[in-house]
């Protein structure tokens, strides 16, 4: 016969070094069959405690945000409840009475004390991860957090401001207007190839029936007009404007003229100019 420290066994440490690795990077099909036959031998020993510390671990480091660096104090008191946890596997050992001879498997209090101090070192590491994990926000169904919104009033003028081509045209009736007084005008760059038309007293329409096409006019001439925009008039409750995003549908060159009217649904690639609402040219 031979002494056997049921702390210390061979096998019991390959079983564990197995129980690691299965909840961390798997296992072969020899280190499997390995880890079965051990499982048998000291199925004490696998009580979950390395596949929690794993997912707490994966759920952690999967969330990807900055994490704040541990508290020294709470670090010092995670170090001392392992030292005591190391300082019972000894106390334990001791009050349990001397080791006992045997060639058969360790004696099973001994074991389950061993994974009692598995769980309780697990345990440490779930709290340490605990902390390290970023809080996750909380998510209520009566709270919706506000999304930020550029209007295209402020979009314009930054335009304006940052665009140093930018030019402002005038927009007034258009002969033999379908809507009289309608009035506004277009900011332009034609560095950017973009800019805004604003209207006020422009009527909200009928989608079904028909909507508003902006034509650009360039060095072309006004048989070559250029889509801008197509779009329904919506104003704003609060200024009664109109403002529309200009993006044509192909680029221009050297924009001179702006022009509106009232298509069917979904515009025309090219208009016969009889809906005409307003209208306006560089000076």
């Amino acid at each position: 016969m031979s002494p056997t420290n049921p702390l210390g066994s061979a096998g019991s440490d390959r079983l564990l070094d197995l129980l690691c690795d299965q909840a961390t990077i798997g296992l072969s099909d020899a280190e499997r069959a390995e880890f079965n036959a051990l499982l048998s031998e000291f199925p004490e020993l696998n009580d979950g405690s390395f596949e929690r510390a794993a997912a707490a671990a994966d759920l952690a480091y999967s969330l990807g945000a900055p994490v704040e660096s541990m508290p020294a104090h709470l670090m010092r008191s995670i170090q001392a409840e392992g030292e005591r946890i190391v300082a019972g596997m000894g106390r334990s050992s001791q009050s349990a009475g001397p080791l006992k001879f045997t060639t058969s498997r360790p004696a099973r209090s001994d074991s389950l004390r061993m994974a009692g101090w598995l769980a309780a070192a697990a345990a440490l590491v779930l709290a340490a991860i605990g902390w390290l994990r970023p809080a996750a926000p909380a998510l209520t169904p009566d709270v919706i957090a506000p999304v930020a919104h550029t209007s295209p009033a402020q979009v314009r003028q930054q335009l304006l401001a940052s665009a140093t081509d930018a030019v402002l045209i005038k927009m007034a009736d258009w002969d033999n207007p379908e809507q009289p007084g309608v009035t506004g005008d277009v900011v332009w760059s034609e560095a950017k190839q973009t800019g805004f038309l604003r209207l006020s007293g422009l009527k909200p329409n009928d989608p079904t029936i028909e909507q508003y096409q902006l034509w650009i006019v360039d060095s072309r001439g006004m048989n070559q007009r250029i889509s801008g925009a197509l779009f329904d008039a919506k104003p704003d409750p609060a200024t009664g404007e109109v403002i529309v995003q200009i993006e044509p549908r192909i680029a221009t060159l050297g924009a001179a003229a702006f022009a509106l009217t009232i298509e069917p649904p979904g515009g025309v690639w090219v208009s016969d100019m009889t809906r005409r609402v307003v209208i306006g040219a560089k000076g």
